[in-house]
C-alpha cells in the first residue's frame, strides 16, 4: 500500500503544473496552472517559421474572441538559440497581442510532446490535453495553401471544451516547421 501511495505521489508530482516561463516582457507565467481558466492553449512557434508567422493575426483574433470566455492563449517560442532580445523583437514585429513565452529549454515542448510549429495544444480545466494539432486546414502541404480554410480546428476544439463536449477530432496533422533539438541533442 505504501508503495502504491508513493507511486501516485510521483505521478502527481510529474503532472503538476510547475513549469514557470518568462514572456518577452519579462513577466513570469505558469501556463499549465489552469486555475480558473476553462481552457489553456499553447501554440508552439519559431521566429523563422513562415507558416507559424502567417498565423499570428488569426491567433490574435482567437485570443480576443475567447479571452472573455475563460480561455488563456500563449505562444511558445521554442528556438534554443533565440535570445530574449530576439524574441522580444519578433513578438513586436508580428504584433502578438497575447503572451509569448520563451521555452529555450523545451520544458513545455517535452510536457506537451510538441514536435512542429505552429502546433496548438489545448488543455481543459482539469489540465488534460483535449486537442493537439493545426490551427486550421489552410495549409495542404509545405508550399501549398488554400486562400481560406474549410475547417477551423482550434476554434472547434475550444467551442467543444467551452460547451463541456468532447472534441470531435482531438488530433490533426500540423503542416509547418520541426521544432529544433536542444543543443547537444542533435
Amino acid at each position: 500500500m505504501a508503495s502504491l501511495v508513493a507511486a501516485c505521489l510521483l505521478l502527481c508530482a510529474d503532472l503538476a503544473p510547475t513549469i514557470a516561463l518568462c514572456d518577452t516582457e519579462g513577466r513570469t507565467h505558469q501556463p499549465l496552472a489552469v486555475g480558473d481558466a476553462k481552457a489553456v492553449v499553447l501554440v508552439f512557434t519559431l521566429h523563422d517559421c513562415p507558416i507559424a508567422n502567417r498565423y499570428v493575426q488569426e491567433l490574435n483574433r482567437i485570443a480576443e474572441a475567447y479571452e472573455d470566455k475563460g480561455v488563456r492563449l500563449y505562444a511558445v517560442l521554442v528556438d534554443p538559440s533565440l535570445s530574449p532580445e530576439g524574441a522580444r523583437t519578433h513578438a513586436e514585429e508580428f504584433e502578438y497581442r497575447f503572451p509569448v513565452l520563451l521555452d529555450a529549454e523545451h520544458e513545455l515542448v517535452k510536457r506537451a510532446k510538441a514536435s512542429k510549429t505552429p502546433e496548438a495544444v489545448v488543455y481543459d480545466r482539469t489540465g488534460r490535453i483535449v486537442y493537439r494539432g493545426r490551427i486550421d486546414d489552410r495549409w495542404v502541404r509545405l508550399g501549398k495553401r488554400k486562400q481560406h480554410p474549410d475547417r477551423l480546428d482550434l476554434r472547434l476544439a475550444l467551442d467543444a471544451v467551452l460547451s463541456d463536449r468532447e472534441v470531435e477530432t482531438p488530433e490533426t496533422e500540423v503542416i509547418g516547421c520541426y521544432i529544433p533539438p536542444m543543443k547537444g541533442n542533435r
